[in-house]
């Protein structure tokens, strides 16, 4: 049986790290694929469609002439399979990664990216 591919928007293979909270505490996790409207996610938690996400993450690439920036969104839950946690994107913002900015991560996220790797 052939699927159809019925979303809006083009999705992209996207593996990054990133950061995901709920209300309070920033955990880690990975971008599986990504769309202009939604992104699927490697995270521990299963939660419930409906759930608010907030994201945040380095953008590969450059981006309007930048060469370092941060995206943030917030989105809900979809759905959660075996695939992962599908994400709809409602809201998001890139800023720059520049010295008087870092404080903008979360502090999980900016301990994490300043841990050695396998740390």
């Amino acid at each position: 049986m052939t699927r159809i591919n019925r979303r809006a928007a083009e999705r992209y293979v996207l593996r990054m790290p990133m950061q995901y909270r709920t209300i309070a505490q920033w955990l880690p996790g990975d971008t599986i694929d990504m769309s202009a409207r939604g992104m699927l996610l490697d995270i521990p938690d299963s939660l419930p469609a409906g759930t608010r996400l907030e994201v945040v993450m380095d953008w590969p690439g450059i981006y309007f002439g930048r060469n370092k920036v941060r995206l943030f969104l917030i989105g809900t839950v979809t759905r959660v399979d075996e695939r992962g946690t599908a994400l709809r994107i409602l809201r998001h913002e890139f800023r720059d990664v520049a010295a008087k900015r870092r404080e903008a991560a979360p502090p999980a996220y900016a301990a994490a990216r300043s841990a050695p790797m396998g740390a």
